[in-house]
Parts: C-alpha cells; structure tokens; sequence
C-alpha cells in the first residue's frame, strides 16, 4: 500500500495545480500526444480525486473521451506519475479507478487535502 503522507499529496497537488509553463507542457513531461485541450486531462484527475470525499468507491467512466487523444493523455500521466501509485486506468474499458491498495481512509484524506489547498486546476494552490 502506498504510503499515504502528505508529501505524496503534495507531488500530486503540484502535479495538478503548479503549471509554470501551462497544461500543454505538463501533459508532455509524461506523454507525446498532442492534446487540443491539455486541461482535460488535468481537470478529469482532479474531480475524480476530490470527489471521493464523497464517494471513495467511485470510478470514472471515461469512453466518452476514449477517442480523443486526451484520453490517452490521461492514460500516461497516470501511468508516468504518482497518480500511479493511486489511481489505474483500463485503456480497455476507458474506467478511471483509484488502486485496490489505496484505501478508502486514504482516499478520503487524500480529497480533503486536494480541497484543502486548490481552486480550479491550474491556479495555483499552496
């Protein structure tokens, strides 16, 4: 089980919310697709991440956007990133889901701390 500490709370924050140079250039620290709205990606972790203060069970079904190539964005920052120690994505059913290791306290704390230090995705945080 990943260690649920507020220093991995706060990569992820910074992931999500500390964008010096922009959406485009984060989702390319971790992936070579070209989005045509790179804060798609950003802004679907996000809610997904801070709704399960309500609902630690959730997963996000994302085969609306399966086609586009800001799912596949998604896909690899999941995939290159700490998000990977909390959240999987199944490129085959297009499910956002949080890790089975990742507990639900864990995700709890982990929502509240997002809600905790953010606005809207990409303006800043703490």
């Amino acid at each position: 089980m990943m260690n649920a500490s507020p220093k991995h709370f706060q990569e992820i924050v910074d992931l999500l919310l500390k964008l010096p140079n922009g959406f485009n250039a984060r989702i390319l620290e971790y992936s070579d697709v070209r989005c045509k709205d790179a804060s798609i990606p950003l802004h679907l972790i996000h809610s997904f991440l801070v709704d399960a203060h309500e609902d630690p069970l959730s997963e996000k079904d994302l085969s609306a956007f399966r086609e586009m190539p800001e799912f596949q964005a998604l896909v690899d920052v999941v995939a290159g990133s700490v998000l990977g120690n909390v959240l999987t994505v199944d490129s085959s059913t297009a499910l956002l889901k949080f890790r089975d290791d990742f507990g639900h306290d864990d995700r709890f704390a982990l929502a509240m701390y997002l809600l905790s230090r953010t606005g809207a995705v990409g303006q800043g945080g703490n």
